[in-house]
């Protein structure tokens, strides 16, 4: 799954969100990728080189003491570029990798008149010359016209060789690139994605400068809206980690904007250079700070808001970033959908049939455990030729197995036409707000001709009697797909969940949505909460773990290992370099008595083990890891299967994998890791030889019984 659009693809899970409470993954000195040997020295090695103004506690002492090596012969200028680099990606690459925060450190180049500074006068600086700031603005501009969902902000947290004409020339590049994008510091620390989302802005930009702050019209945020410390003490990663976790008692993060930098910057020019580059120390770093975020920082309070890292692509960075915002704001929350059987679909043949607008609500004392788009002859209601919503319930007693369909009342009044080609399905997730529960459904319309969009009605869980809320989705013309001329269908499979597990939300699906074979089908998708649901979450353990082959596998010989029979891979154990040997953890998995197998089991191949490709399930649509090749030294092939699952003898049931965790990376030489209960293996991450480190994707499963879903 591509991070590029991230915050677009978790929009019912994090949209409502204030942005200082998510978990926004960032960059240290973003725009230093370009730095080289033969890039020219910048004026930030301290007040000799012109005037200086930084963030509070933060004086650029360290770089001071590279150029002051420099200069005294210590060091060569291509060991200052080592020392200055803090990232590989180009801004552009960072933001489609999914960062979404970027920390510029700006500076007016050596020799420029102080008092007539031009935009292109402007480089990014740390230690050397970047990129000039018209090159930097230029991608950020160009991944917002590619992803115009996406929010990013953009920390000036530092300025050297600075002046008042510097400050005004970064205004007006700011307004000539990202005009009405610019989010101004008016829409407060508790602005949130929807918010923004209903307007142009895209662009949140932090500036230490007063002059460019009072140059842009309230357009610029001030630094007192967000709070950086740098861990300057910390020279290895016990005191990192004590140093991070401190930042969530600072009084000073309260109601702000904050970031915790997952970096280490070594306090003298001795330890700098003895570990040779920023990379090098960000191989340790940064995985280490990844798997803090999901496992170490998740649950505390405050929420975990901004981290920056050094060299992004040494992790998984982003996607543990992800995990933790589908964890956190979304609750636990699983969308499932129906699978796709067209024997129980009606076939749209003319243009005479129709969508309901009227509501299909509970009665009193029932529950909503499950959602229908039927048509009105189904159920013997006439006018006939409508698509109708329907709430399937049952009492409120999560044990009474009966359920029934209440399906809404047909009229020639209250419907849209399907005019052929022009009718449009609104995918947008609609959620039950906190405090209330689902007690009916509405296929309503909005302003626009020929678009049907999903309504809920609700009910607050203290009031009795009729309930008057309705909650409707948000019109987003770019999440319309349109319906194909006449082929196309209405999957009219009812939807059903456990008993006593809330249903949290409701939205339109397409069958080719979700890459189903059978194509043009409008498949009702429903939101559970599957933390605590009963019946939900499979707590299964497995019987007896195994590590197989029992001899192991020679690293390099090219043999493959798949899972026999019902066993899942749960783990991975290697011993030496490629001619060491590989074993294989793997566990039978079974749910409610019932034997978990695999199917659709599909190949994906790395060319280059070491490269640190990562190998994941769902970049293949499947589910879990059941087998592995590799061949040759670290510079050899790889190949990877990946499977889905299914419950023995219970066609109604279906496994969907919750939120995956990455392990804490281990060298591949000695690297022994097994899955915690309740997980699978799904996915697997390796850079450089024996020596180098590999990481581990794992997910839980969850069962969904008594219904026809799958996982979305």
């Amino acid at each position: 799954m591509s991070n590029a659009n991230w915050m677009e693809q978790q929009a019912s899970t994090i949209g409502a969100v204030p942005l200082r409470e998510l978990v926004l993954p960032g960059t240290h000195d973003s725009g230093t990728y370009s730095l080289n040997a033969d890039s020219p020295l910048a004026p930030d090695g301290g007040e000799s080189y012109g005037p200086i103004i930084v963030g509070a506690e933060i004086l650029g002492w360290v770089i001071g003491l590279i150029v002051g090596a420099w200069a005294a012969g210590e060091i060569t200028s291509g060991e200052i570029a080592n020392l200055s680099r803090a990232q590989s990606l180009t801004i552009y690459e960072q933001l489609q990798s999914g960062i979404r925060y970027l920390d510029i450190r700006f500076c007016v180049a050596s020799g420029v008149n102080l008092d007539d500074v031009q935009l292109s006068d402007i480089y990014i600086c740390h230690g050397m010359l970047g990129p000039s700031a018209p090159d930097v603005l230029q991608q950020i501009q160009q991944f917002l016209a590619e992803n115009p969902k996406e929010v990013v902000l953009v920390d000036i947290n530092h300025v050297y060789n600075w002046s008042a004409s510097a400050g005004q020339a970064l205004v007006d590049g700011l307004g000539t690139y990202f005009g009405q994008q610019l989010v101004p510091a008016d829409a407060g620390l508790d602005v949130t994605l929807n918010q923004l989302w209903g307007t142009d802005q895209r662009l949140i930009v932090f500036c230490v400068d007063p002059n460019a702050l009072s140059y842009a019209n309230g357009y610029l945020w001030p630094q007192s809206n967000i709070e950086s410390t740098w861990h300057k003490d910390a020279e290895d990663l016990a005191e990192l980690g004590n140093a991070m976790l401190g930042e969530f008692s600072n009084s000073k993060i309260d109601g702000k904007f904050w970031v915790n930098q997952g970096i280490i910057s070594p306090a003298s020019k001795v330890a700098y250079v003895e570990q040779g580059s920023l990379e090098s120390i960000a191989e340790i770093v940064t995985p280490a700070v990844t798997v803090w975020v999901q496992e170490l920082f998740a649950n505390l309070s405050p929420s975990l808001n901004i981290v920056i890292v050094n060299f992004c692509e040494l992790a998984p960075f982003v996607e543990a970033c992800r995990a933790v915002n589908q964890e956190q704001a979304a609750q636990n929350l699983q969308w499932l959908y129906l699978t796709t059987n067209t024997s129980q679909s009606s076939l749209n043949t003319s243009d005479s049939l129709y969508v309901s607008t009227n509501a299909a609500a509970c009665g009193e004392g029932q529950l909503a455990n499950g959602v229908q788009i039927a048509q009105s002859s189904s159920f013997g209601l006439t006018p006939a030729n409508q698509i109708i919503p329907v709430v399937r319930t049952g009492t409120l007693d999560p044990a009474t197995p009966s359920i029934d369909a209440q399906p809404a009342s047909v009229d020639n009044e209250n419907y849209v036409q399907n005019k052929i080609g022009k009718l449009q399905l609104d995918t947008t997730p609609v959620l039950v707000p906190e405090g209330c529960r689902l007690v009916g459904l509405q296929l309503a319309t909005s302003t626009t001709a020929g678009l049907a969009q999903p309504a809920l009605v609700v009910q607050e869980l203290t009031v009795k009697g009729t309930p008057t809320t309705v909650v409707t989705a948000v019109s987003n013309p770019s999440v319309y797909p349109p319906i194909q001329a006449s082929k196309w269908y209405v999957n009219t499979q009812p939807l059903v969940v456990p008993g006593g597990v809330p249903i949290r939300g409701f939205r339109y699906m397409t069958s080719n949505q979700v890459g189903c074979a059978i194509t043009n089908q409008i498949l009702p998708s429903v939101c559970v909460e599957v933390g605590e649901a009963p019946g939900l979450r499979s707590s299964w353990l497995p019987a007896s773990v195994s590590a197989q082959p029992p001899g192991g596998i020679k690293e390099s010989s090219g043999t493959a290992y798949m899972c026999p029979g019902a066993d899942l891979m749960v783990g991975m154990k290697h011993s030496g370099d490629e001619n060491g040997t590989t074993w294989y953890y793997v566990a039978p998995v079974s749910v409610a008595g019932n034997t978990v197998y695999t199917t659709d089991v599909v190949e994906t191949t790395v060319s280059d083990e070491s490269a640190g490709v990562y190998v994941v399930a769902a970049q293949v649509k499947r589910q879990v890891m059941v087998g592995r090749q590799h061949s040759d030294d670290e510079n050899g092939s790889t190949t990877y299967w990946f499977a889905n699952l299914y419950v023995a003898g219970q066609p109604d049931w279906r496994l969907v994998m919750g939120p995956p965790r990455w392990s804490a990376p281990q060298k591949q030489s000695s690297c022994d890791f097994k899955c915690p209960p309740g997980f699978v293996l799904t996915g697997r991450q390796h850079r450089g030889d024996e020596n180098g480190n590999t990481v581990f994707e794992y997910a839980p499963i969850y069962l969904v019984a008594g219904g026809s879903a799958a996982g979305g």
